[in-house]
């Protein structure tokens, strides 16, 4: 009887410690940081895409849509501001500027990255005055 009972409990203590390590496996979690720059990429590589176009790019556009999917579902957006005006309190980095005063940023260098509706992430952006170049 001694055996069965010993035999019983190392039985639970191995299910138990199994069960612990699928735990801790399961509750790894990515940091802002990291989650900001998967957010990144995804954009960069869907504004290369749109540049090139065509129809090779569908099985990528297809991964594109997922990895959308699975930020939006984790409540992680990218704010990508090309063509909108500037304004100083905004998140983001000036890289280059003409200092006009009422400008608008030309280009997106990087994306403002937001999770649950925080900034995480500041963007990176060139302003110009609308209708110089």
């Amino acid at each position: 009887m001694d055996k069965l009972n010993h035999a019983a409990k190392i039985n639970h203590a191995l299910k138990w410690r199994c069960a612990q390590e699928q735990t801790d496996e399961n509750s790894r979690v990515l940091s802002h940081e990291d989650l900001a720059e998967i957010a990144i990429q995804h954009w960069r590589i869907k504004k290369k895409l749109e540049i090139i176009g065509g129809d090779s790019q569908v099985g990528l556009n297809f991964a594109l849509r997922k990895m959308g999917q699975i930020l939006a579902k984790n409540r992680i957006e990218v704010v990508d501001l090309d063509g909108m005006p500037f304004s100083t309190g905004s998140a983001v980095e000036v890289l280059e500027s003409d200092g006009s005063g009422s400008e608008q940023v030309m280009k997106t260098v990087e994306p403002i990255v937001l999770i649950d509706r925080q900034v995480v992430r500041f963007g990176k952006v060139t302003t110009q005055r609308p209708g110089t170049n």
